[in-house]
């Protein structure tokens, strides 16, 4: 049993993060549209190129907290916790 529910745990934890990278993403892309098609140069340019980058920055603690929960999964310890 606890192969089975191992591995719907991980394909759930990576099916999470893949919907939350793809509106990281999504959202990123519409801030470098909206620059690209209204503010082609000046300061709001400016901001929404940081928006966009801080959007994609967001990628990096979202992979770590992955692997992070597919470490806790392997390890057992919700398995574990749900013994009781």
């Amino acid at each position: 049993m606890r192969g089975t529910t191992e591995r719907r745990d991980r394909r759930q934890a990576a099916a999470s993060a893949a919907v939350t990278a793809a509106w990281l993403l999504a959202a990123a892309a519409v801030l470098l549209w909206l620059r690209q098609a209204f503010f082609p140069s000046g300061a709001v340019s400016v901001l929404l190129a940081v928006l966009a980058a801080v959007q994609a920055a967001g990628l990096l603690p979202l992979g770590l907290a992955l692997r992070d929960r597919l470490k806790e999964i392997k390890g057992g310890e919700l398995y574990e916790a749900r013994q009781y």
